[in-house]
């Protein structure tokens, strides 16, 4: 195991996962799934990301580790809000092992982990700012959904609507 210890210079709060409001849009740095064909071993960390985000001013931040959908329901019930997902981006590798498989490639992006992307939320002003500038320092930034009042993860994809339980998968860890 490995921990870290820092801190922030100046007077703003570090993003957490506990901080997504209502309104807010929700992102992920690229696209997801699929990654224990070895690409879990060999990631590059999203530090620049992480910053240049953070410098744009994102409210909420986390890492998906654990699988997406049990990391964004993580982050909502954090955060005390539903999060509604419409959109996600599924790596080449998750349409890989979908072949290998009887899962979907969007089951594989939603629930593989190890990804180490970013999940963040953004005030609904400064999302079409986030996206135009992207293109230098997190060209697979994607939009998923919105945050709403409520509790959950919502998920609106493939033409069907369904509210999301850990039963369905993502990591969860031996206590």
């Amino acid at each position: 195991a490995v921990t870290a210890f820092g801190f922030l210079p100046g007077r703003r709060q570090a993003p957490g996962r506990d901080r997504a409001q209502v309104g807010d849009q929700i992102f992920l740095t690229g696209p997801v799934g699929g990654s224990r064909k070895a690409r879990h071993l060999r990631f590059a960390p999203r530090l620049a990301q992480g910053r240049w985000l953070f410098e744009r001013g994102v409210r909420a931040m986390m890492d998906v580790s654990d699988g997406l959908a049990l990391d964004l329901q993580r982050m909502a019930r954090a955060s005390k809000v539903r999060f509604q997902v419409r959109h996600v981006p599924v790596h080449a590798d998750a349409r890989r092992a979908s072949k290998v498989d009887a899962r979907s490639a969007l089951d594989h992006a939603l629930h593989d982990g190890e990804d180490h992307e970013l999940i963040v939320t953004v005030a609904p002003r400064q999302a079409a700012r986030l996206l135009r500038e992207a293109a230098d320092v997190c060209p697979g930034l994607t939009l998923l959904g919105e945050v709403q009042a409520g509790a959950g993860l919502v998920l609106e994809l493939d033409g069907t609507r369904r509210t999301w339980q850990p039963s369905m998968g993502g990591w969860i860890h031996a206590s």
